[in-house]
Formats: structure tokens, sequence, C-alpha cells
């Protein structure tokens, strides 16, 4: 299903929205497409995408028009067509005067044709996302009003290479995203992307400020509360909460307990107050919204029974999800080690009898044990266990399993490991070389909850397919992993994916890992041996229901190796934010379509990689926007560090922008090798593709090309050469210095 509707989008859904006064059209064989406009080359003006292709209907334009006037006035050029667009309103009328080419007795004759246009509202196409109570939304000088004094390195690159003209370009593309944001306000739309889609320049303060954030937490509380900054769409800190009452430090095993089951009935009432203010009917509507909650895309069945769902979510208060949030934070201190709870059943743990002390909790002793999950809490004191996570075995309750050390094998079976559908749901386990086996919607995968995932040691493995390992959808999906040799395999939506006003968050702090999410959801384009990602710190919205949210994966250490099927590896689509930070060590990073800090669809995409000598790939055939290589209002950096680094790209890579975006490599010091496919100058390295959606926007592209700190770096680039630079076309700027 994916598959059709993505190849349908990118043939038939080629121009982008201008603003709110521009004529909307769907291609009519394709219900459920993006609006296109007029596009024209400043040449002649013809339409080149349209959604009428019969030339006797005069009623309509044609694909293939020339546009020659507007209202009684000729067109100039391509820039001049679109200002005329954007002053028209919904519900007003254009008259305009086209050339079109007729084919009479086999002979292609010109036919002069007045056609009188009517102006619709964009929005429209839009209503079920901007649907919601939310009316304000901040702008850049009020989310981070400490920033607008600061000039950084990339803006004063860009306003050195294009000299006189740069502050108007510069200016002309912040009018396009202006527009644009202005036009589609989401109610989930986040602040980050509107941020960083204003102020691109400051990305690296950005990432740098939220992902530092996330990493120095060392408690779950701080976790939460840094994840939640990211998840929220008004970027809002959690409700400040009282901590339980303190545990004696002589409790009991049994007093603990007792003590647990208190905080969780705390939070279990935190969530029947989310959902307190809808009717059985609704709720029971939510409730099997969140029991098939799966990918959807816009025309394809089940979409507006998706969309009905989002819509009910809008009425949810944030504070009370927050409250939530926090609550959860606040529990999960006491069951980490060095929680207080944590350590006095550890103290206690030679004196608790296997078995169920109450009716809301299992502790499994210290040999090896098999058992399926039957309560609400489970207290593991040690072995190596197999341990199964049933079928939806507690909706809508909080789950606890606390496991305190062993070589584990932890097998969900659809609703169990970590996963926090409309609850919270917390595994901590204390130490051993641990398998996760998650399937769908597991280990770490928040919807309207949090699931968590807080591995403290050993050589772990996380297997899951999709919606797996820190996945956060109007809520939060964590995954944190200490220490060891870890490897990670998903198939699609998975590895730190933030969906809707959610965060997903995967951390790892240290240990040489592997990351892989491909090969089983062919591509979206139908390219033979490549495969749908979604995935490695990828912002993802549902196009036309929810904006994307922000998901960010953290390598702290290690010598690490990512492989990202397409849309992968500091991504971001419709809205949303994906980013990768790693900051040390020789890393692989292995990409395909739209892999390595990139973006489609105004969102953003961010790799950094702070040291060592890493090798950053797109080398299969369909490698294409990728590297710092944008399409389509975006913004996508990628910005390395120190150390001597590989870089091969196929095309838009390496710093490039197509249809008014921004694209950043930055290679901050070390001995480096470039190379894209083909080896031309036209694929990458300060590359500029069109800018035809839209006609143009107004504004043109930016992609910036900057290595620095060597002399001897190895291009295979034509043109490319060391302490040199150049501007390529509008406005490709490539620098080595």
């Amino acid at each position: 299903m994916v598959v059709y509707y993505v190849s349908r989008f990118i043939v038939f859904s080629v121009v982008i929205v201008l603003g709110t006064g521009v004529l909307v059209a769907q291609e009519k064989k394709q219900p459920g497409d993006e609006p296109t406009l007029v596009s024209g080359d400043i040449d002649n003006l013809v339409l080149r995408q349209w959604r009428n292709e019969d030339q006797s209907k005069t009623d309509d334009l044609c694909l293939g028009d020339k546009l020659l006037e507007w209202d009684g006035q000729p067109l100039t050029d391509n820039d001049d067509l679109v200002k005329r667009w954007l002053d028209k309103r919904a519900g007003q009328t254009t008259r305009v005067i086209v050339e079109r080419m007729e084919t009479v007795d086999g002979k292609s004759e010109p036919r002069r044709l007045e056609i009188k246009l009517l102006h619709e509202s964009p929005s429209d196409l839009y209503k079920d996302a901007l649907f919601g109570g939310r009316t304000e939304f901040r702008t850049a000088e009020q989310i981070h009003p400490d920033w607008e004094k600061i000039d950084p390195p990339l803006k004063q690159v860009a306003l050195q290479a294009l000299a006189d003209k740069g502050p108007q370009v510069l200016q002309a593309l912040d009018g396009a995203f202006q527009r644009q944001l202005q036009m589609l306000r989401d109610h989930y739309r986040s602040d980050h992307i509107a941020y960083l889609l204003t102020r691109p320049f400051h990305c690296e303060m950005w990432a740098r400020q939220y992902m530092d954030g996330a990493a120095a937490a060392t408690t779950p509380q701080q976790l939460f509360a840094a994840a939640w900054l990211l998840a929220d769409p008004q970027s809002r800190a959690l409700p400040e909460i009282a901590p339980a009452k303190p545990i004696a430090a002589d409790a009991t095993f049994a007093e603990c307990v007792a003590a647990l089951e208190e905080q969780v009935a705390g939070v279990d009432k935190a969530y029947a107050d989310l959902f307190s203010e809808f009717t059985v009917a609704e709720q029971a509507q939510l409730q099997k919204w969140m029991e098939s909650f799966q990918p959807v895309w816009r025309g394809q069945e089940g979409w507006q029974d998706f969309v009905d769902g989002m819509k009910l979510t809008k009425r949810i208060p944030s504070e009370k999800l927050g409250r939530a949030m926090a609550l959860s934070g606040l529990l999960m201190n006491e069951i980490v080690p060095g929680g207080a709870i944590f350590e006095r059943l550890k103290a206690t743990a030679a004196a608790a009898q296997a078995g169920k002390p109450s009716a809301h909790t299992t502790v499994l002793g210290p040999e090896a044990d098999q058992a399926t999950i039957e309560t609400q809490i489970t207290i593991d004191l040690g072995g190596d266990d197999a341990i199964v996570f049933a079928d939806h075995s507690f909706p809508n309750i909080a789950t606890i399993y606390i496991d305190l050390g062993g070589d584990d094998t932890l097998l969900d079976r659809g609703g169990g490991l970590a996963a926090g559908i409309g609850r919270t749901s917390l595994i901590v386990n204390a130490g051993g070389n641990d398998v996760y086996l998650g399937g769908a919607r597991s280990v770490g995968f928040g919807l309207l909850g949090a699931g968590v995932l807080w591995d403290f040691d050993g050589h772990d493995t996380y297997r899951g397919s999709i919606f797996t390992q820190g996945v956060g959808c109007l809520g939060l999906g964590i995954v944190l992993d200490q220490a060891g040799n870890d490897r990670y395999e998903g198939s699609s939506y998975s590895q730190a994916v933030g969906l809707t006003a959610g965060c997903g968050l995967l951390l790892d702090r240290d240990g040489d890992d592997v990351y892989v999410c491909t090969g089983k959801d062919e591509s979206p384009y139908g390219e033979a041996g490549e495969y749908a990602g979604w995935c490695q710190g990828c912002g993802f919205g549902f196009r036309g229901a929810g904006a994307g949210g922000v998901g960010a994966l953290l390598d702290l250490a290690g010598r690490d190796f990512y492989r990202a099927g397409q849309f992968g590896l500091g991504c971001g689509y419709y809205f949303g934010v994906g980013v990768v930070y790693d900051r040390t060590g020789d890393d692989v990073y292995e990409c395909s379509h739209y892999g390595l800090a990139t973006g489609a669809h105004y969102a953003a995409g961010l790799v950094l990689d702070d040291a060592g000598r890493d090798t950053y790939l797109s080398i299969r055939p369909a490698g294409v926007a990728s590297l710092g290589g944008t399409w389509d209002l975006c913004l996508g950096a990628l910005i390395d560090g120190s150390g001597d680094d590989v870089y091969q790209g196929e095309v838009y890579t390496l710093g490039a922008a197509a249809q008014t975006a921004y694209g950043f490599l930055w290679d901050k010091q070390g001995r480096d090798f470039y190379r894209t496919s083909g080896g031309s100058e036209g694929e990458g390295a300060g590359f500029i593709g069109g800018a035809t959606y839209g006609g143009g926007r107004l504004a043109r592209n930016l992609a910036i090309f900057l290595d620095e700190g060597s002399a001897e770096d190895d291009y295979r680039i034509p043109e490319r050469t060391n302490n040199n630079s150049g501007v390529h076309s509008e406005f490709g700027i490539w620098i080595d210095r």
C-alpha cells in the first residue's frame, strides 16, 4: 500500500502550494494527492504540470498551455506570475489569456483562449491536519530569543560567497518558508520544525542543546523531561510534581512491592483522567484507533478512520498527557539501579518468595525461569530467563518489568514489551547479555503514552519489525542502553522515530554497535533491490493528518555501523525533525534514497558526528538526495567535527538542494575523500537543482559544501579542488579552505 501511494505522489503531485491565495488543483485521476500549481520556465511560461490534459476543455487551463496575460496585463517572467498568483485570495477569479497548441487535420496550430479561473484555498486539502484548538504559533524570535543576536558560521559563509546579493537571497528563501508555515498551521506542528526552517543556520546550536540535554540525563525523570521538550508541539516543560513518599531505608520486600503498586496506581489514574472527557463511544473509537495503529497514507483504505482518530486526540489537554509523563518519570526513578525501590528490592531479594504477593504483582525467582507475564508488575530476581509478553495483556493500565540480572530473552507477542499504548509500560534490566524480540509496536513504543526500556549492561540484541526501538506518537518511545556492544534490527519506522506530537529516542551510551533497518518493505519508488526505512533518527508526519515529531538517535561512544533503508539516518518528512548524533568513534553510515541528513516536504534532517575516521556512503543505485542533499522546502545538514573521513554519494548529495531547500555539508577538520557516482559536477558538493515547485515560490535554493582543516583532501569530483571555491548556478556554494 505504501509503495502505491508514494510512487503516485512522485509522479502526479509535483508542485507544492505557495500560499493562502493561490489556485489549487488536484490530479483528478488520483484522489487525495497533493495540490498542484502552475509551473513555467522564465522563457515561455508553459504549464508543465496541471490537472487537465484535455485540449478540448476550454473552461480550464491545460497541460502545455502558454500563459500570455493575467487580468489584462502581460506576464513578464515566472516570478511575475507567482507574485500575481499570491495576490489572489480564495473566491476571487482571474482572467487568463493562453495560447494552446491544438491538432487540426493532423497539423499543430496555436489557438488563443480566454479562461476564467476560480481561486480556492490550498488549506482545504489540509483541513484535517489544521482541525483543532490550536491557534497560536510562536515565531523563531519567540522560540529562542537569546539566539537572535548570534551569527552562525554557515550564515557568514553564505553572505560572503554571495556578496552583494546574499541578503536578498536569504530573505527570499525565508519568505518562501514563512509563507508555507503561515498557510499550513497544522494543529500538531512543532515549534522545533518552525524554528529550524526559519533559522536553518542555527541548526547545529539547536541540535546540540536538545541532544546534549537528553544525553546528560542521569535519571529517568531527567530523561522524560528532555524527551518531552522534543515531543510537545509547543516545547513546554513537564509539570512539576512532588515525588511519592520516600520508602523507608529498612523497608521489607513486601513493603517495596506495596509502595511500587501505589505509585503505579497513581499513573493509572492519570491515564484514566486523560480519557475522562470522552463519551463511551468515543473511548471505544480511540481504543480501536490505538489497537489498529499503522502507517497509512491519504487515499488508502483506512485513511478516514485514521484521520477521525487523530482528530479525537486533539481534544486531549496537553497538560494532562504531560502529567502522565511526569508521574511515569518519577515512578521509573524508583525502579532503576540507584533508585530507592530498586535498591531495597535487591537488598531484600534473598528473603523474597517467588509467586504472586498480590493480584497486581508477580515475583520470579533467581533461577532460570520460563514465564508469561500475567500481572501489571513483574519482578525478576535473576537468572537466565525466557519471558513472554502476551498479546494486549493489560490494555490502558501501566505495566512494569524489573530484572535484577541474567542473560534473558524477552519475547513480545503483540502488546506488552515496553509498549505504552494508552498507558505507560516500563522495562528496567540491570544487566546481562539480553535479547529483546519485539514484533510491531514494541520495545520502546509510545502511543498516547510512554514505552521505555532502560538496559544497564551487557551485549544486547534488539529485534523487531515496525514501530519498534524508540518510536513515539503523542507521547514518548525510548530505548536507553548504558553499555555493551549491541545490535539493533528493524524493518521500517523504527530506531528513533518521532511521529505526530511524539519523541522517539534511542540512546546508546557506549559500545561498538550495529544499527540495521531495511530489507522488508519494498522501495516507495519501486526501485529494485531497495527498501523503505523511515528510520534511525526520523521525524515522520502523516501528511494531511498530523505533522511529524522528533526522532533522535544518539550514540555517545564506540565504533558503530548504521545501515538504513530509504528515508533514514537523520531524515525528516512532513514537518518532522530527524537527528543522528554520534559523539566519537570510527563509524560507518550507509544510506539510500533520502538518507543521511535529508528531508522532503517541510522537514529537517540533521547528522552530527563529532570525532572519528568516519565513512558516509550512499552508493546504491537509488541514492538520490543524501548526505546533506534535500528536496522541497526542507533543511538537511551533515556536520562532521574531525577525523579523516570518506564521503561517497549519488545525486543531490554532499550539500545539495532542490525545490526551494537548504542543503549543508560541513567537514570541520581532517584529510577527507569525496566522490559522487558519475563524477560530474552536477551531482553534488554545492550542487543546485531546480526550483520549479510552486513556480519557484519567489526564491531559489541554497546549498553549502564547506571543507576546512586540511589542504590534502582527495576530490573525485570535477571542478572541486583544495584551497578553492565557487558558486554553482543559483545558489550552490562550495569552499575548501
